[in-house]
């Protein structure tokens, strides 16, 4: 063929079909290749948010070591300067709590400096503390760093995100998990076996920004800790005037309220957890009907996670 001669498909060696059947090749493989770098960044993010797990299970047992128990979920009630603040409303959290075993002693000095004035919690002054974003409470995939509420009517505000919920057992008064109101456990408690029983787990923040904060913005229990009893994840439900049906461990959407009551993430198929004695595992949602079991320190099941 001469120099700047054309040819058709055929004459240059290609026909019609060929060149259809490579181009579908190249979509194929395009498209795997695609598939693959997004499982790789997905096994990536989820292995990235098991590690921030296991150094806040490592900080509960640091807390644990040095105190003989673990943080109480929520506390009620005036906390121990605020004499003049009688209401009854969150005075602290167990993310809060373990400060100084998040290496954030910083911060914890500065909240315990602000609280001996006798200023109560909610107030502006401590307003540095609760918009801080602690990257550690926080799992990779979920970018958001702050989030706004307007949970204080006086002072709608941004307040740093959490994405671990303390295991309540069966109920927030059920006594039988490991983060309740009011109330310290030992791990000498848990008679179920620390490999068994949970310790927290996931769930992610709401674009709304509600339920989210690791600070006690506001008396919102499922910010910090989460019981798997339906009964009342049905009237958490009902309250937010979501479907008045049982919770379960699912997958959610950010945008829902009704996917606060219950544990989830932005990860395929599962969410991680922590464990009692430190180890931090992914459950798959097929694990809903066990999950009970794992919440209670000493219901005497014997039950292990897949």
């Amino acid at each position: 063929m001469k120099t700047g001669q054309q040819c058709d498909i055929r004459a240059c060696g290609w026909t019609l079909v060929e060149l259809i059947v490579t181009l579908a090749i190249l979509a194929l493989l395009l498209g795997l290749s695609f598939s693959g770098v997004q499982r790789v960044r997905a096994t990536a993010a989820r292995v990235a948010c098991q590690s921030r797990i296991g150094q806040v299970a490592m900080a509960c047992h640091s807390y644990h070591a040095r105190s003989s128990f673990l943080p109480v979920g929520q506390q009620y009630g005036p906390r121990p300067y605020n004499v003049s603040d009688s209401t009854l409303s969150i005075r602290s959290t167990w993310p809060l709590a373990l400060l100084n075993d998040l290496e954030q002693s910083n911060l914890a000095t500065q909240f315990e400096t602000l609280e001996r004035t006798g200023s109560m919690i909610h107030l502006p002054p401590f307003e540095p503390i609760w918009s801080r974003h602690i990257a550690i409470l926080r799992c990779p995939n979920d970018s958001r760093d702050v989030g706004e509420s307007s949970a204080f009517a006086t002072y709608p505000t941004r307040f740093g995100l959490n994405n671990y919920l303390g295991n309540a057992g069966t109920g927030l008064v059920a006594n039988d998990g490991m983060f309740h109101r009011d109330r310290r456990v030992s791990l000498i408690n848990v008679t179920d076996g620390t490999s068994s029983t949970l310790l927290f787990g996931e769930r992610p923040s709401f674009e709304s920004g509600a339920r989210s904060a690791w600070y006690p913005t506001h008396a919102d229990t499922v910010s910090f800790i989460m019981p798997v009893n339906p009964v009342y994840a049905s009237a958490g439900s009902e309250s937010s005037g979501c479907t008045p049906e049982p919770s379960v461990f699912e997958s959610g959407h950010t945008a829902s309220p009704c996917h606060a009551y219950h544990y989830w993430s932005l990860h395929s198929g599962g969410a991680n957890f922590a464990f009692a004695d430190g180890h931090v595992s992914f459950l798959r949602y097929s694990a809903a009907t066990i999950l009970p079991a794992l919440a209670t320190r000493n219901g005497g099941e014997s039950v292990m996670p897949d």
